[in-house]
């Protein structure tokens, strides 16, 4: 039997219930409503059931077309395990009366997140500056600088606030981003220390998205590893550590220290290049749509697409994809002028660098 006869094809109740209808020897068995007939109806919907049942679980022993559970036990079998959700962390300021001592574990809260320090100190010429981490895992734990801004009853303490933006916070691996690693394992196995082992080695640390791998970048004996959070984006320190510590060990060579003994690593991440978008556009008549909704829609979708296709995958971003992507957005009747950073050119970027869409302003 060839691969081909073993495929079990798509089948619907009506095509099985019109071929057991054909192989009927007595004609009035084929009237609708006698009983051979009913009774055909209902084996031939059990049967299209269990059908689709054998065509999905098919699927579900290949890596292209698994999912769920299924896919976990494809990549388990090959030594890839999916990733878990991560913490966002960063820190807070907190504004008070000198002397007055914050304790780890203390609670802070904006954005309707909560965080919790991870360290004690001490308030000292009138503030302090603990380091936090996100109470529940995910990337809802990220969150712009300025949103936090309340915390527990803490005597002493007159505020607090992130004066930057609090990041790391990943979901747990989509099956998407984990069948990318599946099949990388499978088609570029690393072996003695090459490009695509340092790849799995960075890939497999919690909150890593992207790797690129640049042998020999600062001489014989040298591996850069460039990596995305699982958002695609920039890392924060804390990933790079642990990527580092991972693959390399601590400065007195303590974790599991993958490579090869003598390799000189550098973990690092990318430089955030910002897209400032203008352009005249015309509304499309009856819609509830303004120049300003149209915008905001269509920076989210524009950074969508960047994380997805373009971030640590392509060097370049057209304006005719630009302009595509907003023509889709609701409202959009028509695009009389577009400008990606004053100009109409090819965004082209570097190797280590990616983009984020800073501002989008539209005139009607």
């Amino acid at each position: 039997m060839s691969s081909t006869d073993r495929i079990v094809p798509a089948i619907t109740s009506e095509e099985i219930i019109a071929r057991m209808k054909a192989d009927l020897k007595n004609k009035a068995n084929k009237i609708e409503g006698s009983f051979a007939s009913d009774n055909i109806q209902a084996v031939g919907k059990e049967m299209a059931s269990l059908y689709g049942r054998i065509n999905y679980l098919n699927d579900m022993h290949y890596t292209e077309t698994a999912e769920g559970e299924w896919l976990d036990k494809d990549g388990k079998e090959h030594g890839v395990d999916r990733k878990e959700a991560t913490s966002a962390s960063g820190q807070v300021t907190f504004y008070g009366q000198n002397g007055i001592n914050i304790p780890a574990g203390t609670i802070v809260s904006g954005g309707g997140r909560e965080y919790k320090t991870t360290e004690y100190v001490t308030i000292s010429g009138g503030q302090a500056t603990s380091k936090v981490i996100a109470v529940n895992t995910g990337a809802i734990g990220n969150v712009d600088a300025n949103v936090i801004q309340s915390f527990e009853n803490l005597q002493g303490i007159n505020s607090v606030v992130n004066l930057e933006a609090i990041k790391g916070g990943t979901d747990e691996e989509s099956d998407e981003d984990y069948r990318e690693r599946i099949l990388l394992k499978k088609r570029y196995p690393g072996t003695s220390g090459n490009k695509y082992h340092y790849m799995h080695w960075a890939m497999e640390v919690e909150g890593v998205g992207r790797v690129k791998v640049f042998p020999l970048w600062d001489g014989a004996g040298t591996v850069k590893v460039s990596i995305l959070d699982s958002n695609q984006k920039k890392a924060n320190e804390e990933l790079i550590q642990k990527v580092k510590t991972h693959i390399d060990g601590d400065a007195e060579r303590n974790g599991e220290s993958l490579a090869q003994i003598g390799a000189l690593l550098t973990v690092t991440t990318a430089e955030e290049v910002g897209l400032n978008i203008a352009g005249q556009i015309s509304v499309r008549e009856g819609s509830y749509a303004s120049p300003e909704l149209i915008a905001e829609a269509f920076k989210t979708e524009l950074q969508i697409y960047i994380d997805r296709e373009i971030s640590y995958k392509q060097n370049k971003l057209t304006v005719a994809k630009v302009i595509d992507i907003l023509y889709s957005v609701e409202g959009v009747e028509d695009i009389e002028e577009l400008t990606v950073n004053s100009s109409v050119d090819t965004i082209r970027i570097g190797e280590e660098q990616i983009l984020t869409v800073e501002s989008v302003v539209f005139n009607g």
